[in-house]
């Protein structure tokens, strides 16, 4: 074996002067060459991940542990290297690179080790006293293999050694202003063999792992820097270093991806310990059994209400329902139809999802604000013949049925709004209470399958199309179970409903409060397009539940006044996005008796699958926590050979249990792509979220965000393909792609990148994609690009995207302002849009806004002109001529 160079005592040592003297030669071209070819792709400075990512990498606290290996191990060691120290230093560099491998999944692992002890007087140096070490784990079939790649670049590294290393910095990363630019974060130095000076440097690395002989005793010292991680961490590094080199010298020829680093005791607690989770519930229920035993407990109290003087009783939502689920069944609907449901919140749209389970049906709530296409694709489908609309949709189901005469029923349901009924190709029926009166209302006793399906939830899909989510009422029964029993939520309950049926947190909502006898307040339309009221609902009502994505809840947070308080408010719910850092403690200040629940999951794992409960903050965390599985269901995190990943580690994040959803209807190709065996549990299933995570050492998660390039946007999740594939197909766009950019305020945004040989404006652009995707997924920023940016191994390099400037493009010709009102407003629309010029004419929406901006808007407006807005008029006036003109109207 060779290190370095082919001689042990050739360490170069040269001054500056010489160092330029043999550049200018050209004598080190080859190694220049070398490392240029060696290091000029991305995936550099393998590290450990961090257990303390707040923690700076400058500010570094020493730490350190030490063990020895096992009597057998060092045996095995000596026994392989032939008693020599540069061999077992091989063998031990060659084990901690996989594991790193391991530990960080990446295909190459590039760190540090230490050129050898030089002979020579001070004050004399070597050009670099560390070499980094890039190595292909992914490649190696077996440990012989692997041993023998470390070795050869060992080799190469140590004939390469006089080129100075900074230059090759400088060349591959000419922007990067780093005064120690280091290719690693971490190094392997064996004590007898290496010059250990880099380790007083003032920036010392992150992780070193010095390996020593003590007698006949092999010993290993990790100093790491305490600000980043936690001692405990180093030691279970130690331990799967152990485990991973004793089974490799033992099996050579297993695959390395086959070698366990875990030990029995972690893997039963990573795989059966956090997952703990089995809890009877009430398998053979359905969900309308549940409100029906709620019915018999409490038939007079209070199930829903509009305001303080309009609400209806358990009693009277139990007859509607069972009398407009008999009408259901005389049009046809039996177990296992797809009846659509697009209505606003109200008594009647909780009658109809009511009535539509106890006719033994499936509902599948469609948004009217969706494009038509879209919603005709779903229709076609699901083979969907029956609707249900309220009063507002008559012009949207009229555009509907046009092109798809085969409805056999569209149900206007009207028993507590006056009617607005038109024909349509005589298709709607207006559904009254008259229309109900020759159906019984007694619980219906319609015979149901063993595993009946409940509703379809339509989320984005990366091909363009849009995936139904199919879920029975077992996974849902038993959510309502364990929310209602951990939370303890009752009949003194009340939620403030404020949630879309698009939204699966919706079915909780409606379902989960009917079962715990609690009662339901339906915020209006006007209420929440007003924030500031919902405000007032809160502090006013008995509302003891809000359940919403967080940032709905900061729309209203951002009206709280310094003397008010909400007394009753209980329980958060906020789940669907990332919770901000500072929500927690603002809720509690304006809601004291209130306690804040994280919940995490996904649609395809029914509603929430993981909670965590935010009852105090850490200072060192990145983000709330994810927290631990639910009831009945399991969690796997997993390497890409789905091996369990160490506490610590990232790995892909799998959901199993009873929460899991059917499958994808009618995408059988799909279900079996991201549903799949259990290899854990025989006959058992488990969900591929496409999310990241990590166990923390208490068996709570952390969520790390998305494998691919789905992301969440004010709640929605957004699977960027869709758009991409939508845009690439506008004429003369040669290429596309969207992502996801946070602006100053640490607010989301789409941005949208097009190549085209063509000028093409965002006005354009914006419109055309309307027609095609809901609003949520429309860009706010469109930039044509002459070429799309890659990296050196020739993969997109999202980095390098430019950062949208000067906000979005108008479709209207500037006109400046006319007076200081409309001044004053230009001022504020370009602070809260980004935009250096607004022009009194320039649409609002157009321009970027949405709910939270609009917000912001109507704050600044009442800060710097002391005038209140409610939250509407920003779009019913949506330019600054039309909102100062509805201005002066107020004055």
């Amino acid at each position: 074996m060779i290190c370095y160079s082919s001689n042990r005592e050739e360490v170069f040592v040269l001054d500056q002067y010489a160092v330029n003297v043999l550049l200018s030669s050209g004598e080190l071209d080859e190694e220049k060459e070398y490392w240029l070819s060696k290091l000029k792709d991305e995936t550099t400075k393998t590290e450990m991940p961090p257990d303390y990512p707040l923690g700076k990498y400058s500010d570094y606290q020493k730490g350190s542990v030490t063990s020895f290996m096992p009597y057998e191990l060092t045996s095995k060691i000596n026994k392989l290297s032939n008693h020599s120290d540069l061999g077992a230093y091989i063998v031990m560099l060659s084990a901690v690179m996989y594991v790193l491998h391991r530990y960080t999944g990446s295909r190459y692992v590039v760190t540090g080790t230490a050129v050898l002890k030089p002979q020579i007087p001070e004050p004399d140096v070597p050009i670099n006293r560390l070499l980094p070490l890039r190595c292909n784990a992914g490649d190696s079939p077996d440990f012989r293999h692997w041993l023998k790649e470390v070795q050869n670049t060992l080799a190469e590294a140590g004939n390469n050694q006089r080129f100075p290393l900074d230059h090759i910095w400088r060349t591959l990363y000419p922007n990067e202003n780093e005064a120690k630019p280091e290719f690693y974060h971490t190094a392997v130095v064996m004590e007898s063999l290496h010059d250990q000076s880099f380790l007083d440097d003032e920036v010392p690395l992150n992780q070193v792992f010095c390996f020593f002989k003590e007698g006949s005793d092999i010993g290993l010292t990790i100093h790491f820097n305490a600000n980043l991680y936690a001692a405990d961490s180093m030691k279970r590094f130690v331990s799967h270093f152990a485990n991973f080199l004793n089974a490799a010298i033992d099996t050579p020829e297993q695959p390395l991806s086959d070698i366990e680093i875990l030990s029995v005791e972690e893997k039963k607690q990573l795989l059966f310990d956090f997952n703990d989770t089995r809890v009877e519930y009430s398998a053979h229920k359905k969900v309308h059994q549940l409100f029906e035993d709620s019915v018999r407990m409490s038939p007079n109290r209070v199930a829903l209400l509009m305001d303080s003087d309009t609400s209806i009783t358990y009693a009277e939502l139990n007859r509607k329902s069972n009398q407009l689920a008999g009408k259901l069944r005389h049009l046809g609907v039996t177990e296992g139809s797809f009846v659509a449901i697009s209505m606003d919140r109200s008594f009647e749209m909780i009658i109809s999802l009511l009535a539509i389970l106890k006719a033994g049906g499936i509902y599948v709530p469609v948004d009217e604000s969706a494009p038509l296409s879209r919603t005709n694709r779903i229709f076609l489908r699901l083979g969907i013949r029956h609707v249900l609309i309220g009063n507002s949709q008559n012009g949207w189901i009229k555009q509907i049925s046009h092109e798809l005469p085969e409805l056999d029923c569209v149900l206007q349901v009207s028993l507590y709004s006056n009617p607005i009924c038109e024909a349509v190709d005589n298709c709607v029926s207006l559904c009254t209470n008259d229309q109900l009166i020759a159906y019984s209302d007694e619980d219906l006793q319609v015979e149901l399958s063993r595993h009946p399906y409940a509703y379809v939830i339509f989320t984005s899909g990366s091909t363009g199309e849009p995936k139904g989510v199919l879920v029975e009422h077992g996974p849902i029964v038993n959510l309502i179970e364990w929310v209602n029993h951990t939370f303890e939520v009752s009949e003194k309950d009340r939620l403030f409903f404020i949630t879309s049926l698009s939204f699966d947190l919706s079915v909780y909502d409606i379902f989960g409060i009917l079962a715990a006898g609690g009662s339901i307040r339906i915020a209006t339309n006007e209420e929440l397009a007003n924030p500031y009221a919902m405000f007032e609902a809160l502090c006013t009502e008995s509302i003891t539940f809000w359940d919403s994505a967080p940032a709905a809840l900061q729309q209203v947070l951002s009206y709280s006044l310094e003397d008010r308080t909400g007394p009753s408010l209980r329980l958060v719910f906020l789940s669907g996005d990332w919770i901000p850092m500072t929500v927690p403690g603002t809720v509690k200040a304006i809601f004291p008796h209130a306690r804040v629940i994280s919940l995490g999951g996904a649609t395809e794992a029914t509603i929430w699958s993981n909670y965590f409960p935010i009852d105090s903050m850490d200072a060192r965390w990145t983000s709330i926590p994810y927290g631990k599985p639910i009831q009945n269901a399991q969690y796997y995190i997993l390497g890409d050979q789905f091996q369990p990943s160490p506490i610590g580690v990232p790995g892909k994040l799998y959901i199993g249990g009873v929460c899991l959803a059917s499958g994808y209807i009618g995408d059988p190709e799909l279900t079996n792509a991201k549903f799949k065996a259990n290899p854990f549990i025989e006959n058992q299933r488990i969900y591929d979220t496409g999310d990241l995570a990590r166990w923390l050492p208490d068996g709570n998660m952390e969520f790390l965000g998305r494998v691919d390039h789905q992301v969440k946007i004010r709640g929605y999740r957004i699977e960027l393909g869709e758009i991409q594939i939508q845009l690439a197909k506008f004429p003369s766009i040669q290429s596309a792609v969207v992502i996801d950019r946070e602006d100053q305020t640490g607010t989301k945004h789409l941005c949208a990148y097009f190549v085209s040989e063509d000028r093409i404006s965002s006005f354009v652009l914006r419109r055309y994609l309307t027609d095609l995707l809901p609003g949520y997924m429309i860009p706010s920023y469109f930039l044509q690009v002459d070429q799309m940016p890659v990296t050196s191994n020739g993969k997109l390099d999202r980095k390098a995207l430019p950062v949208p400037e000067g906000g979005v493009e108008s479709d209207c010709e500037y006109e400046a302002p006319g007076d200081e009102l409309e001044s004053m407003l230009a001022e504020i629309y370009g602070e809260v849009l980004g935009i250096s010029r607004v022009g009194v004419n320039d649409n609002f929406v157009q321009l970027g806004g949405h709910s939270l901006k609009a917000t912001t808007l109507v704050n600044q407006i009442q800060k710097k002109l002391n005038v209140q807005i409610p939250l509407w008029k920003v779009f019913d006036s949506p330019t600054i001529r039309e909102l100062a003109n509805s201005i002066r109207e107020m004055k």
